[in-house]
């Protein structure tokens, strides 16, 4: 019914397929009221029209109205005409300026119920837009995580210590870069600060031989290729080279693999634990730049098509790939595939698609405390079939977050026929064409020592938190901004001598 807003308290459940629930895409709410919201623009272009059309007849009807008293055959009955044309043309209008009405009635519906929610999630009170996981379970699942995250900022914030005023102007700065309420990325900021060994530092990209292999350019397909690297005794990221869709210019992926839990803290590994900070925390500037390397290095040149593909900690990395200016300007990045990561804050760019794999039973995706965009470049898979760990095997961070059991629901995900996947594995194709020979070069990549750092912060990260009055300085802008010029200079410096422009 027009200007009904939708149930968002009904915990969606799977709909003609008993493996997994989809969010987003051109299947999913927001991008169902948004053409009901171009069909409402359109009614009142018609109805604009019908207008103007109104008034011409009425100026017909004004020039006739001398007729009223000739004989019913002569003007009487062309004033009777007009009379009724008048009345149709009023009718149709109104009804069209009323389901107008009704349309936008039902978008600011969806939009009040879609905020009430998200501030309900904020204070630890809302339900979650999955699946109706457990909440009390071990190893806790999507929903619990990711409703218990959404406050866990603050709150974990003021049980380390850290200074109120100082983590709500990351708070602050978060918001004023458009990022969503509740994500914990401020807190991971703030313990970095505390913890230099968290930092991020400078990645080297050394490349391997080139080897010829065969790629299959569907969602299983290329998580398979993150398993490949998740096998090897190095940190390594993947550059396939193919031919693509036939644009003329060679499409290009980037495999970024998981967190490597047993590499030392803040080591030369840059996928450790620390690279999980850097991620979430900074938005990925170090293996920003190195990815960038990469690619140069194994021949992409400005404006090639890129896909980027990342299981867990890699995930957030690719993710973040769509954030950077600095890379979107070189390379035409048009689709982020990620497994089990944390990436609800971002909002893609026009341009730009997306499909995130979740599990219900994996806690990772949801250690941001946001749920995923539902938008129409978005879309969200949550994988729903209950999982074990396998004999013999450790729990590690629970059965939902193995990679294995995401690669099994992307081979569900590549034969759905559930209209928003249908749509993402078909701007998939359209990139990378239907697969084949290609080349793909593996890069070992390595953080620079912890002495390296000695007498300045790396030129790839910027300012994190732009200077924000909290009602002390009058507005005026505080050192941090003061400083992004020059680091900014310092940045592109950087770039320029290690030969990324």
């Amino acid at each position: 019914m027009v200007g009904a807003a939708p149930d968002l308290w009904v915990v969606p459940q799977p709909s003609g397929n008993e493996h997994f629930v989809v969010r987003g895409g051109v299947g999913g709410i927001a991008f169902s009221l948004e053409e009901l919201l171009g069909g409402a623009e359109k009614l009142d272009l018609l109805a604009e029209q019908l207008e103007d059309s109104e008034r011409e007849l009425q100026s017909i009807r004004t020039a006739l109205w001398d007729l009223r008293n000739d004989p019913w055959n002569t003007g009487a009955a062309a004033l009777d005409s007009m009379d009724s044309a008048l009345g149709a043309l009023y009718a149709v209008r109104v009804s069209f300026q009323v389901l107008g009405s009704g349309v936008r009635r039902s978008m600011l519906d969806y939009q009040a119920a879609e905020q009430k929610a998200a501030l309900l999630r904020a204070v630890g009170l809302g339900p979650e837009p999955g699946t109706g996981s457990a909440f009390f379970q071990w190893p806790p699942g999507l929903d619990q995580v990711e409703s218990t995250l959404g406050t866990a900022p603050l709150t974990a914030g003021l049980l380390l210590g850290i200074a109120p005023g100082k983590f709500a102007a990351l708070i602050a700065a978060d918001l004023v870069l458009g990022r969503r309420f509740g994500a914990i990325r401020p807190l991971v900021a703030a313990i970095a600060d505390a913890h230099p060994q968290l930092a991020p530092r400078p990645i080297s990209a050394e490349a391997g031989a080139p080897q010829v292999m065969t790629l299959v350019p569907t969602p299983a397909g290329l998580l398979k290729r993150v398993q490949l690297l998740e096998d090897l005794p190095d940190p390594t990221v993947e550059v396939v080279r193919l031919a693509g869709s036939g644009s003329g210019s060679p499409a290009y992926v980037v495999v970024i693999p998981g967190t490597q839990n047993s590499a030392p803290l803040g080591g030369s590994n840059p996928f450790d634990v620390a690279g999980i900070a850097e991620a979430l925390g900074f938005g990925s500037p170090e293996t920003t730049a190195a990815v960038h390397a990469a690619l140069t290095e194994a021949g992409a040149v400005a404006g090639d098509p890129v896909v980027a593909v990342g299981y867990s900690q890699g995930g957030i990395h690719a993710m973040n790939l769509a954030q950077n200016d600095d890379f979107l300007a070189d390379f035409d990045l048009r689709y982020v595939l990620t497994a089990g990561s944390p990436v609800g804050d971002v909002q893609l760019r026009p341009g730009v698609e997306s499909l995130s794999l979740e599990h219900r039973q994996d806690w990772v995706p949801g250690s941001d405390g946001t749920p995923n965009r539902d938008a129409r470049n978005q879309v969200t898979v949550t994988l729903t079939d209950p999982v074990a760990t396998p004999a013999g095997q450790g729990l590690g961070l629970g059965p939902g977050h193995r990679l294995d059991s995401y690669v099994a629901g992307a081979e569900k995900v590549d034969q759905s026929q559930d209209p928003s996947l249908v749509a993402s594995r078909g701007a998939l194709t359209g990139i990378l064409g239907t697969g084949g020979t290609a080349t793909a070069v593996r890069f070992t990549m390595t953080r620079a020592p912890a002495t390296s750092m000695v007498g300045g912060a790396s030129p790839n990260v910027p300012p994190r938190a732009p200077a924000i009055s909290l009602g002390t300085d009058g507005g005026k802008a505080g050192p941090a901004e003061k400083g992004g010029e020059d680091s900014a200079d310092r940045q592109k410096q950087e770039r320029m001598r290690m030969g990324r422009r």
